[in-house]
């Protein structure tokens, strides 16, 4: 079976990293051949030659790809990592419910949202591709927005190559990680909230370290607060895992998401999250069991939460091996290949 992928970056970012690890997992079963098409190095679409599947994962310009598969004789299958596939061009509809009459206008500001939509609607009902989400949160959206086609859920998977510790002392440092998969001022994700949420923490509790990876480079109130704030703009991905292996707290503030890696990465490492209840992000922390979760924007309560955990390591370290356990049981890369292993074979 020759599996054709597609992603806009090799590597990087979440879409690629899931990608390719279904590739490598799958490539190790017989019967599978995986080529890789990486829309940023330009693409050589003679390789959908003889392909019977062709699998998107990504793309900075999606009707452009659409238009490519439209004579295709082989199965689409289409991965809605977040949200702009589906709509008239943004991430995700952050307090928009027009994509429920087909992106008529866009609060966001994308102005021809109304024609992006109708040609990408199109397009993909020519097509007819197999739509998959890493959550129920974005499936539920997606079915509701084209009825006709087929929508399946498989959650997303990571992997782990090492066992962290989960002893107390690791959660009495009261070591809070915050990321955000982008540099600069990020919205969507709660990174321009940091300093805010660092600052109100700080005053609560001065034995807090903070430890920042992503974001805008901030800079602090008094020279207290930033001797406490390590921040990096990028890690190696083994360098992140290690860091989450060794934190006490995740704070991800995202005003909305879907279902990021670095959570699944946090719980793999016993990390407990706190976290607002937006998109697929309820799906995998279980609040009170793994983390908490916050009712969105109430941010507030997300510092008064993570300070009355960090009060708590004995709660914190329960978290965590609570975390861990969820993890193994439904968000493993083997889980999550096999799952796709099963909708290739099935289609």
């Amino acid at each position: 079976m020759k599996i054709v992928y597609y992603t806009y970056l090799r590597d990087k970012g979440g879409a690629a990293r899931v990608a390719n690890l279904i590739a490598s997992y799958l490539s190790k079963e017989p019967g599978y051949e995986f080529i890789q098409l990486v829309e940023r190095e330009g693409v050589d679409w003679s390789k959908l030659k003889d392909a019977s599947i062709f699998h998107l994962h990504s793309s900075k310009n999606w009707l452009e790809v659409l238009k490519k598969l439209v004579d295709f004789k082989g199965i689409v299958f289409i991965t809605a990592h977040d949200f702009q596939v589906l709509g008239g061009g943004c991430v995700y509809p952050f307090q928009c419910f027009n994509w429920q009459k087909e992106c008529v206008s866009c609060p966001l500001g994308f102005t021809n949202s109304k024609e992006v939509f109708a040609q990408k609607k199109k397009l993909l009902l020519k097509i007819n591709p197999i739509f998959i989400y890493p959550s129920n949160w974005l499936k539920k959206m997606g079915s509701k927005m084209y009825p006709g086609l087929e929508h399946k859920l498989i959650y997303n998977g990571v992997e782990l190559n090492f066992n962290p510790t989960l002893e107390l002392f690791r959660y009495q440092r009261k070591f809070i990680i915050l990321i955000c998969s982008s540099l600069g001022r990020n919205e969507i994700k709660g990174s321009d909230r940091w300093p805010f949420i660092i600052e109100s923490i700080f005053q609560e509790d001065k034995e807090i370290r903070f430890f920042l990876v992503g974001g805008e480079k901030l800079s602090f109130s008094s020279p207290e607060v930033a001797a406490r704030v390590k921040q990096v703009p990028v890690l190696p991905h083994s360098e992140l895992l290690n860091l989450l292996a060794q934190g006490s707290l995740l704070i991800y503030p995202a005003r909305i998401d879907n279902f990021p890696l670095v959570i699944l990465e946090s719980m793999a490492c016993g990390l407990p999250v706190v976290a607002y209840q937006v998109g697929g992000i309820g799906e995998q922390v279980i609040a009170g069991d793994c983390g908490e979760l916050i009712a969105p924007l109430a941010e507030d309560k997300l510092i008064a939460t993570a300070l009355a955990l960090l009060k708590n390591p004995v709660q914190l370290r329960k978290m965590g091996v609570q975390a861990r356990e969820r993890w193994q049981r439904f968000f493993r890369i083997e889980k999550m290949a096999k799952e796709y292993g099963k909708v290739y074979v099935q289609n």
